[in-house]
């Protein structure tokens, strides 16, 4: 009987976070999933060459922790629905992406959702209106 609850749990965790929606899904993705916590991809893009970077994301709901996977960045300031990343000697070439993988962590049964993401204080996504 646990290893079914276990199932069940695990299952709609997976399916609410799969079942998020992108606002960029050309430049972030849901990856995985597990309980408290999904991870995601951001393909992160300038127009123009970049000595240092630093990206915001922003998200919906509380988040209670970030890790960078793939230790690009380092989180440098957290609030509860914006996390601040940075890394001051990360050179951005222009047109060159770069993946940032990272993991979310959160309380309770209401999943975070990335709501907009910035690079050196741009919006990225959602696109502004410049």
């Amino acid at each position: 009987m646990m290893k079914l609850l276990v199932a069940t749990v695990l299952l709609s965790t997976l399916v609410l976070v799969n079942g998020q929606k992108s606002l960029c899904p050309d430049i972030f993705e849901y990856t995985t999933s597990g309980p408290g916590h999904w991870e995601g991809a951001l393909k992160v893009v300038s127009e123009y060459k970049l000595h240092g970077t630093w990206i915001r994301l922003i998200f919906d709901k509380p988040v209670t922790d970030l890790e960078v996977q793939n230790n690009l960045l380092e989180v440098v300031s957290k609030e509860p629905n914006q996390i601040l990343l940075k890394n001051n000697n990360l050179i951005l070439l222009k047109g060159k992406p770069v993946k940032v993988l990272f993991k979310v962590s959160y309380s309770g049964n209401d999943v975070p959702s990335l709501v907009g993401y910035r690079l050196n204080a741009r919006d990225i996504c959602p696109p502004s209106d410049e």
